[in-house]
């Protein structure tokens, strides 16, 4: 059964018939064969578009939380039982037509409750973990509480892993649903600063179609706090870079 939830999509990750269709998804043979397939297609086909970075396996992957379990050892199990062999699935199947392109991995959005991934090694040579970064307060319009540490949190759980399995980390969303609250130019700022410490990249999340999650106005303009989002980086160093900051008040860059 499935009852949708339109004001609270999160919550239809709970929905049976979801939970029923990763655990199909992850174990059901034809499925695993259509999806292999399905990525040696589209590898295949954008491999060598100049603009194709890499391929993001899945997004926001979740599975079935079985009875007793809850929601931090549901989702370390689905990452290490579930998750771990399809991204090596899906990883062999990538490189079978396509040795240059990256790879990018999530684990189940349960990583922005400040919960460790439990994924196991990905064994690709050019493998990128990629967490969301959300909070789910924000993510339903709250404002951003400083003193509540869950950027802290976060940054604690999320470099276990590239440490463990020394791979590198490119955030692939972030970006809260109003960022014009009282203390959301505070949430940019240390934001930013966490991601500049142990991240190799971010993608902000957008979407201009009617939500709050547009970059700018109607006339192109950076939306409030937005500007933060946009700012100078190094793209290639000779030697290795000790100290990195950005200053968006007097537009100053040290590297």
């Amino acid at each position: 059964p499935f009852t949708p939830h339109p004001d609270d999509w999160f919550s239809e990750y709970f929905e049976p018939a979801v939970q029923r269709a990763f655990t199909h998804l992850y174990e059901d043979p034809d499925l695993r064969r259509a999806q292999a397939d399905m990525w040696r297609v589209l590898a295949g086909r954008l491999g060598d578009h100049p603009a194709v970075l890499g391929y993001d396996l899945i997004n926001e992957p979740m599975g079935e939380i079985a009875q007793g379990e809850d929601l931090p050892t549901a989702a370390r199990r689905i990452e290490r039982d579930q998750l771990t062999p399809l991204y090596n699935r899906l990883a062999d199947a990538v490189r079978s037509v396509d040795d240059d392109s990256w790879v990018f991995f999530e684990p189940t959005p349960i990583v922005g409750e400040g919960v460790p991934t439990g994924l196991g090694r990905i064994d690709d040579p050019k493998a990128v973990y990629a967490p969301h970064f959300y909070n789910t307060a924000m993510e339903a319009g709250a404002d951003y509480d400083p003193s509540a540490g869950w950027i802290e949190a976060y940054e604690a759980a999320v470099t276990v892993y590239p440490r463990q399995y020394r791979v590198p980390v490119v955030v692939g969303e972030w970006g809260p649903l109003n960022n014009s609250l009282p203390n959301m130019g505070r949430f940019y700022r240390d934001a930013l600063s966490s991601l500049n410490r142990y991240s190799s990249g971010w993608a902000g999340y957008v979407w201009c179609y009617g939500g709050g999650y547009c970059a700018v106005d109607a006339e192109g303009r950076f939306r409030t706090n937005k500007e933060q989002t946009a700012a100078p980086y190094a793209p290639a160093v000779a030697g290795r870079i000790t100290a990195e900051a950005y200053e968006p008040d007097t537009g100053v860059f040290r590297l």
